[in-house]
C-alpha cells in the first residue's frame, strides 16, 4: 500500500510541473542600439495551459517577479526604466512598453548559456556569436527547436518571432534597411585680395564675402535641405544655383585683424556634414606708403645704395606692419634688406606703427652673379 501511495503522488507532481511549460523563445545578447547593460534581454514564453507564478523560477539562479499567462511571451530585461547611470538608455526607451519585467543578469558576447528553472523543470541554452546576432542589432530566435538570427531588426520581445511568423508559412522575410550617406561638401571664398597662398581679405572698406559650395549627395541634390555658412557665430543660408551653393556675407573693417574660419554645412533629410578654411583679415589703409619707386643700377655681386621707404599710419589703432617682397625672379627674397636695428632680410620680420606715427626704413639689396638684366619686382606693405 506504501508504494501504490508513494506512486500516485510522483505521477500528480509530474503533471504539475508539465503544466508550467516554460521556455526560452529569445535572446538578445549582443545589442547594439545600446550598452549590453541597457538593451540585453531574454523572451520566455508560456506554452502551457495555466498561469505561471514567476517567483518560483529562477534565471541563471536569480529569482523572478511576475505571473505569466498561458500563450503568452515575456521580457525580462536587465534594465527595464533608465535607472541612475550616465545614461538614458533602457530596455522601455528603445523597445517601448511591451510585456516586461526587470531581471538580474549578464550574457557574454562570445557564448554562454541560459538556465530557467523552477528546479523540478529547466529550460538550458547554450549560444554562440556564431548563430548570428552578433552587436549588428538583431536577436537570436528560437524556431522548430533551432536558434537563428532574428529576420526583423531589433527582434520581437514579447511578440510571436519573426522567423515563426515567416518559415511557418514558407516565407522569406526581406528587410533592406537602406543607409542614409551623409553629403560631401566642398567650397571656395571668392574674395581674394592677394597673390599669395591662401586667402587673404583687405578691410580697406564694408567687405562683402563670396562663398560657393560644392554638394555631392548619392541621393542627389534634391535631397539637399539646405546648406549653410557659419562665420563669427552668425549663420548664412546659401542658395542653390544649378549645381552649387552660393552666397555672401559683409564684415566691417573695424573687425579685428586675424585669421578668421568659414564653416559650410550641408544638411539633407537624415543628417549633415561639414566642412571649414580660413582666410586672413588684413588691414592696408591703416598705413601710407609714401615712397612707390625703388630704382637700383648695380652689376652683379653689389650691394646697393640705401634708399628710403616712409610709413605713415594714419589709422586710429596701433598696428603690425609687414614688408614683403615679391616678383623678384633670380633676386631671392633674402638678398632684399631693411634695418630695423640691424640689416635683414625684408620678410623677416615686422614692426609696430602707432596711430599718427612715421616711420622711415632704409633698404637694399644684394645683387647675386645673375646675367644682365632688368628685374621688375614688387614690395608689398601689409599692416594688421
Amino acid at each position: 500500500m506504501k508504494k501504490i501511495a508513494l506512486f500516485f503522488v510522483s505521477i500528480l507532481l509530474l503533471a504539475t510541473i508539465a503544466k508550467a511549460d516554460l521556455s526560452v523563445t529569445e535572446i538578445m545578447y549582443n545589442p547594439n542600439q545600446a550598452d549590453d547593460t541597457d538593451a540585453e534581454w531574454i523572451e520566455i514564453f508560456n506554452n502551457g495551459l495555466e498561469v505561471v507564478d514567476l517567483s518560483r523560477w529562477m534565471l541563471n539562479g536569480n529569482h523572478l517577479e511576475s505571473f505569466l499567462d498561458p500563450k503568452q511571451y515575456l521580457v525580462i530585461a536587465r534594465e527595464l526604466i533608465d535607472s541612475d547611470d550616465a545614461d538614458i538608455d533602457s530596455f522601455q526607451s528603445i523597445w517601448g512598453s511591451v510585456k516586461a519585467i526587470d531581471g538580474t543578469f549578464s550574457l557574454s558576447n562570445t557564448e554562454g548559456s541560459i538556465n530557467l528553472t523552477n528546479g523540478g523543470e529547466s529550460d538550458y541554452v547554450i549560444y554562440h556569436n556564431s548563430m548570428g546576432a552578433n552587436g549588428n542589432g538583431y536577436s537570436l530566435e528560437l524556431f522548430n527547436g533551432t536558434w537563428n538570427e532574428s529576420l526583423k531588426l531589433g527582434g520581437t520581445p514579447s511578440a510571436k518571432n519573426s522567423l515563426d511568423n515567416s518559415l511557418a508559412n514558407n516565407e522569406i522575410s526581406l528587410t533592406l534597411n537602406v543607409q542614409n550617406v551623409l553629403p560631401e561638401v566642398n567650397f571656395e571664398i571668392l574674395t581674394d585680395d592677394l597673390e599669395d597662398v591662401g586667402i587673404q581679405i583687405i578691410a580697406n572698406d564694408t567687405r562683402e564675402i563670396k562663398l560657393r559650395a560644392y554638394v555631392n549627395d548619392a541621393n542627389g541634390l534634391e535631397d539637399i535641405i539646405k546648406v549653410s555658412a557659419e562665420f563669427n557665430d552668425k549663420q548664412i543660408n546659401l542658395t542653390r544655383i544649378n549645381e552649387t551653393f552660393e552666397g555672401s556675407f559683409q564684415i566691417n573693417k573695424e573687425l579685428e585683424k586675424k585669421i578668421y574660419e568659414i564653416k559650410i554645412t550641408a544638411f539633407d533629410s537624415l543628417g549633415n556634414s561639414s566642412t571649414k578654411k580660413e582666410f586672413e583679415f588684413i588691414g592696408v589703409l591703416a598705413t601710407i606708403l609714401e615712397t612707390t619707386n625703388l630704382n637700383f643700377n648695380l652689376v652683379p655681386g653689389q650691394i646697393s645704395e640705401e634708399k628710403t621707404i616712409a610709413i605713415t599710419n594714419n589709422g586710429t589703432k596701433t598696428v603690425h606692419v609687414n614688408l614683403t617682397a615679391i616678383n623678384t625672379r633670380e633676386i631671392p627674397e633674402k638678398n632684399i634688406e631693411i634695418f630695423l636695428d640691424s640689416w635683414q632680410p625684408i620678410n623677416k620680420q615686422g614692426f609696430i606703427l602707432e596711430p599718427n606715427e612715421r616711420k622711415e626704413l632704409l633698404i637694399r639689396i644684394k645683387v647675386p652673379n645673375i646675367k644682365s638684366n632688368v628685374f621688375e619686382g614688387k614690395i608689398r606693405v601689409t599692416s594688421k
